[in-house]
């Protein structure tokens, strides 16, 4: 079970609080984290730290305090340290919930242009929306309409458009005596032929003909102007002869720049030079050295002191210190990336595992005895023991054997009928389960006369029970119809993809 952080670690206990920024004696903080001096070896090394109780409690104090915030509230409280709040950060403030609306919100969240409430029962009038009621009075259905004045009210195209009827195609027609008849028309005008057409045309020999224009002009084509290029004797005249010649250009005349030989007697080979100044020899600089530097001031450790100088060891030692990748990255610890990198080849020297893919993270006990051991599933396959303890909808037949019949027992249905004779006439009789009705006839010597028809009712008699077998069982079996189809559930929650590492060695 998730542990609620309702009392931070250590809220009674010893603790101290943890500085945000790099400490300069080494000490644990929360930008550095804890420094290579809680990593030396405590027998041998001067500068090895202790890891404190009291800034441990501290450390687990702020981390269970912040995780019972958002356990609680579901978001971190708004504080004056965690400003600025980019637009869009979400805090919890006095009861109640606010976002940021604005980049480097300074401001104490309050109803306004810089925050707005969070609320699980906004109103229409929260949002500035209208409500179902208040949209169904101001507009219309949603439906295919045409904008206003699309087309023609029935008045407007009463006065515009005539009824419809059977008449000649729009056209632009003459009114009748405006335009000629056939007879008209042919009298005025020539059968319709290849003329040429109406034009201010030359009379015959106000013209060349073609033999004419043949002879006084050159075809067409494209020409140059007389005068647009140089003639034969120019041309000979203004360049010499095609040949091997070098490019046009910029020239020095021979004798005014070095010959190779001359270039190569002058000057030294191109390459990488100091400029020219006034330099020292190796042996020159050593010996000032020597002489001004005193080595008794040279110190191999950092300090506070104005005249002593480091080594190039103590300066190396210190900058190592100071970003050392086994105080950043300590064995064991898991660096996860948003983008396909790889630590092994980000940190030569040091030897990384991924994680696992499609592995979701779970946290091991507190003791370590269970780091890095794997467990659980994407999907699970439910069974009789996970069902909820209700009945079931059952139906089915009983087996066909074990047949029983019962006896008469004590039951008996009596009666009587026949005929009586008396006084030389037949008369029917009938007592118990029998009994006569009207409409019967008899039987007398050989002749028919009428008499009675008998009834039989068992009921009239029926007396008595069946046979007792005692009280006994029956067996019944069957089969319910099947509760699902056994298809694993899956129980994968929703999910981000990350690349995860831990550090071997």
């Amino acid at each position: 079970m998730t542990k609620i952080f309702k009392i931070p670690f250590a809220t009674q206990g010893d603790r101290t609080s943890i500085p945000d920024d790099v400490q300069a004696d080494g000490a644990v903080s929360y930008t550095q984290g804890y420094s290579y001096d809680y990593e030396r070896d405590q027998q041998t090394d001067p500068a090895a730290k202790d890891i404190e109780r009291e800034k441990m409690n501290g450390i687990f104090h702020d981390i269970t305090e912040a995780i019972g915030e958002l356990q609680s509230f579901g978001f971190p409280k708004w504080a004056t340290e965690g400003k600025p709040y980019p637009i869009r950060a979400i805090v919890y403030h006095k009861n109640k919930t606010w976002q940021s609306k604005i980049e480097n919100n300074n401001v104490e969240p309050v109803a306004g242009t810089a925050w707005q409430e969070l609320k699980a029962d906004l109103s229409a009038g929260d949002i500035n929306v209208y409500t179902k009621t208040e949209s169904d009075k101001r507009f219309q259905p949603l439906g295919n309409y045409q904008p206003a004045g699309y087309s023609y009210s029935k008045a407007e195209s009463d006065t515009n458009y005539q009824p419809k009827g059977n008449y000649a195609p729009a056209g632009n027609y003459a009114l009748k005596g405006e335009s000629y008849t056939k007879a008209e028309g042919d009298g005025r005008y020539q059968p319709k032929g290849s003329y040429q057409p109406s034009g201010d045309y030359a009379l015959k020999g106000d013209s060349y003909t073609k033999a004419e224009t043949d002879g006084k002009y050159q075809p067409k084509g494209s020409y140059q102007a007389a005068g647009y290029s140089y003639s034969k004797a120019e041309s000979d005249t203004n360049y010499q002869p095609k040949g091997n010649y070098a490019p046009a250009g910029n020239y020095a005349l021979k004798g005014e720049s070095y010959t190779k030989a001359e270039g190569d007697t002058r000057y030294q080979p191109k390459g990488s030079y100091q400029p020219s100044g006034d330099y020292a020899t190796n042996t020159a600089l050593n010996n000032g050295l020597n002489t001004k530097l005193n080595t008794s001031s040279v110190t191999q450790s950092t300090g506070g002191s104005t005249t002593n100088v480091m080594s190039q060891k103590a300066v190396t030692d210190a900058l190592q210190n100071a970003v050392n990748l086994n105080t950043i990255y300590p064995i064991g610890i898991v660096v996860w990336f948003a983008q396909n990198k790889n630590p092994n080849t980000l940190f030569p020297g040091t030897k990384w595992q991924y994680i696992g893919e499609n592995k979701t993270i779970r946290l091991a006990a507190a003791s370590g005895a269970n780091v890095l051991t794997t467990g659980g599933s994407d999907s699970v396959t439910i069974g009789k023991g996970h069902l909820p303890a209700v009945s079931l909808k059952y139906s089915g037949t009983t087996v066909s054997s074990g047949g029983y019949t019962h006896t008469r027992g004590t039951m008996n249905i009596t009666g009587e009928f026949g005929y009586i004779r008396s006084d030389n006439a037949i008369h029917s009789m009938a007592t118990g389960a029998f009994s006569l009705a009207n409409g019967g006839t008899g039987y007398n010597g050989n002749n028919t006369t009428g008499g009675y028809k008998y009834v039989f009712n068992a009921s009239k008699t029926w007396s008595g029970e069946t046979s007792n077998s005692g009280a006994h069982t029956h067996t019944y079996s069957g089969n319910t119809e099947n509760l699902g189809s056994g298809t694993a559930l899956t129980v994968t929650n929703a999910y981000i993809m990350l690349m995860g590492w831990y550090r071997l060695s």
